[in-house]
C-alpha cells in the first residue's frame, strides 16, 4: 500500500484527523489492491486462452442459480455498506469542516479582541500622554499668566467699581442675562470668572451705550471728529471764562467779586441728553457730532446768564512803608460785581416742553446713585501742568512778596499769597488764556471763580501737579479760604506745595497729609 503523505501544517494552523476519514482511506486502498490482483489474474489466465474461458463458463453453468443469488446478495450488501460508509465519511468531513470554521472564527475573534485591546491600550496611552501634556501646558500657562490674572482681577475690580451704580440701574437686564446663560455660572465655578466679568461688562456697556445712559461714557474717544464730552466741557468752560475775563478787562475796577449761582454741569448734561434722546430709551448720546455740540452749547447758555455792575465804596486801606511802618487811610474804590444766574431743571423742562418719557429720563439721570459717574464725565479734562510749578520753583526763597503784589497793582505790601499764584499764572500766559483768574482775595475771587467755572474739588480729592490748593486754617475753620498755593506733586499720600506769604513771609515748599483738615479744596485749571 502506498505511503500516506501528510502535508506539513503551516505555523498557526491546526489540522485534526478523524477515524472515519482513516476508514474511508482504507476502503479506497482495498479497492485499488483488488483491482491490481484482478488485472494480474486476467493477464495470467488470458495466456491459456480457451482453457480459461471453458473453465469459467463450465463453473458458471454448474452453479448458476446459487452463485448468481450469492453474488447479487453480496454485491447489494457491499454496495449498501459502501454507501453508508461514504455517507458517514461525508458527514464526518462536514463536521470537521464546521469544527475548523468554528475554531477559525474563535481564533479570529480572539485575534480581533487582542487587536482591540491593543488599540485600546494604545488609545489609553495616547490619552494619558495627551492629558499629561495638557496638564503640563495648563500648569505652565497658569504660572505664566499669574501676573496677567492678577492684573485682570484689578482691572475687573476697578471696572466693576466704575460701573457699580450703572449695574444697579440695570439690574433687571443683568438678571435676564444670567437667567438665560447658566453656562456662565459654571464658568465662574470652574475659575473662568475673569472672562465672565469681561463678557458681562461688555454686554452692559453695549446695552448702555446705545441708550440715554450712554452719556456716562461720552468722555471716551468715540467720535469721528476726535472730540469727547470732557473736551467739549473744557471748550464751553473757556468760553464762559472768556466772557468773565472780558468783563474784568473792559470794566475799570479796584476789586471784584463773583456772585455765582451757575447751573451744575450734571444738570446741563442731563437736559442735553434728554433733549437729544427726545424720550427714546434707545438713542446715541455717547458720540458728539458738530450738531450735538451746538445743542449742548445752546442748553448751557439757555441755563446760564452773566451780568455785571460796579459800585463805589470807601474803604480803609492799610499799607506798609519801606521801614515797616503801617499806615491806614480811607480810599474810594470801585468794586466790580459779577453775577451769574441760572435756570433750574424744572424751568428747563417747561422751557423745552419735555414729554413724560423725557421727564422720566431726567429723574433717572439725576438720581444720587450716579454722582460718581457724573464726576468722571465732568472733571476728566483736568490733567495737571508742570509749567506753573517750574515758574513757582524759581521763586522759592523770596521774602516780602515783591514783585508779586506790586505787579498786581498794590503800592505797598499786602497779604500776597494770591498775588504770587496769579503772578506765576501770568508768567505762563494762563490769565490771558482764561485758564486761571487774576485774584488777590482767596475766597471771594479765587474759590468763587473756580466754583463758578465748574473747576472746584473739595478736600480729600487727590490733586494733580499744577492744581491750586486753598486752605482754611484751624483757628478760623469757617469754611472760607484763608490761604492759597500751588500743588507741586503728590507722593505717599502727601501733598507737596509751593506757597507765597507763608512762614517767615517767604516763598517756600510745604507738605500736608492728603486728608489734612486744613485743606479746604482745590481749583483744577483746565490746562488742555
Amino acid at each position: 500500500m502506498a505511503d500516506i503523505k501528510v502535508k506539513q501544517s503551516k505555523k498557526g494552523t491546526i489540522k485534526t484527523l478523524n477515524k472515519n476519514v482513516i476508514k474511508v482511506q482504507k476502503i479506497k486502498d482495498n479497492l485499488v489492491s483488488a483491482k491490481e490482483k484482478t488485472k494480474e489474474t486476467y493477464e495470467k489466465d488470458y495466456n491459456s486462452g480457451t482453457d480459461y474461458a471453458t473453465n469459467r463458463i463450465t463453473r458458471a453453468m454448474t452453479n448458476t442459480p446459487n452463485n448468481v443469488y450469492k453474488a447479487n446478495k453480496i454485491g447489494q450488501n457491499n454496495f449498501r455498506k459502501t454507501q453508508e460508509n461514504l455517507h458517514k465519511a461525508k458527514e464526518n468531513i462536514r463536521k470537521i469542516k464546521n469544527k475548523s470554521k468554528i475554531k477559525q472564527r474563535a481564533k479570529n475573534i480572539s485575534k480581533l479582541r487582542k487587536n482591540t485591546m491593543k488599540t485600546a491600550k494604545t488609545t489609553i496611552k495616547t490619552a494619558d500622554r495627551t492629558a499629561k501634556t495638557v496638564k503640563e501646558t495648563t500648569k505652565a500657562t497658569a504660572k505664566s499668566s499669574k501676573k496677567a490674572i492678577q492684573t485682570a482681577r484689578q482691572t475687573a475690580k476697578a471696572t466693576v467699581h466704575a460701573i457699580k451704580v450703572t449695574v444697579k440701574a440695570t439690574i433687571t437686564a443683568i438678571k435676564a442675562i444670567i437667567a438665560g446663560t447658566k453656562a456662565l455660572i459654571s464658568a465662574i465655578i470652574a475659575g473662568g470668572w475673569v472672562a465672565v466679568i469681561i463678557i458681562i461688562v461688555i454686554c452692559l456697556i453695549a446695552l448702555l451705550c446705545s441708550s440715554f445712559l450712554g452719556i456716562f461714557f461720552s468722555s471716551e474717544e468715540t467720535s469721528s471728529n476726535g472730540k469727547n464730552m470732557s473736551s467739549v466741557i473744557s471748550e464751553i468752560n473757556n468760553e464762559f471764562i472768556s466772557k468773565i475775563t472780558n468783563i474784568q478787562i473792559n470794566t475799570a475796577h479796584d476789586e471784584y467779586d463773583i456772585n455765582s449761582n451757575r447751573a451744575e454741569w450734571k444738570d446741563i448734561l442731563a437736559i442735553y441728553a434728554v433733549k437729544v434722546s427726545n424720550g427714546q430709551d434707545e438713542t446715541d448720546v455717547i458720540t458728539l457730532s458738530e450738531e450735538k455740540i451746538q445743542i449742548l452749547k445752546t442748553v448751557f447758555w439757555d441755563m446760564n446768564n452773566i451780568s455785571s455792575s460796579t459800585e463805589k465804596v470807601t474803604k480803609q486801606i492799610t499799607t506798609t512803608d519801606d521801614k515797616g511802618n503801617n499806615k491806614t487811610e480811607d480810599k474810594e474804590q470801585t468794586i466790580l460785581h459779577i453775577t451769574i444766574t441760572s435756570k433750574s431743571v424744572e424751568e428747563m423742562i417747561q422751557m423745552y416742553n419735555f414729554n413724560e418719557n423725557q421727564k422720566r429720563q431726567i429723574a433717572e439721570l439725576l438720581n444720587e446713585k450716579y454722582a460718581k459717574m457724573w464726576s468722571g464725565v465732568i472733571y476728566g479734562s483736568s490733567v495737571g501742568n508742570s509749567d506753573i510749578v517750574e515758574v513757582a520753583r524759581q521763586q522759592i526763597g523770596n521774602i516780602g512778596g515783591q514783585p508779586y503784589w506790586s505787579w498786581y497793582g498794590f503800592s505797598s505790601r499786602v497779604e500776597w499769597c494770591a498775588c504770587f499764584v496769579s503772578w506765576c499764572a501770568n508768567e505762563c500766559g494762563y490769565i490771558q488764556a482764561g485758564i486761571i483768574p487774576k485774584f488777590a482775595g482767596c475766597q471771594a475771587e479765587g474759590v468763587s471763580w473756580f466754583k463758578t467755572c465748574g473747576l472746584w474739588k473739595d478736600g480729600g480729592y487727590t490733586p494733580k501737579t499744577g492744581d491750586i490748593i486753598f486752605f482754611d486754617w484751624a483757628d478760623s475753620n469757617d469754611g472760607q479760604a484763608d490761604h492759597v498755593g500751588i500743588v507741586e506733586r503728590v507722593e505717599n499720600n502727601k501733598v507737596y506745595t509751593i506757597e507765597g506769604n507763608t512762614r517767615g513771609d517767604m516763598c517756600k515748599q510745604n507738605e500736608y497729609g492728603i486728608n489734612s483738615s486744613v485743606i479746604l479744596g482745590y481749583g483744577t485749571p483746565a490746562y488742555q
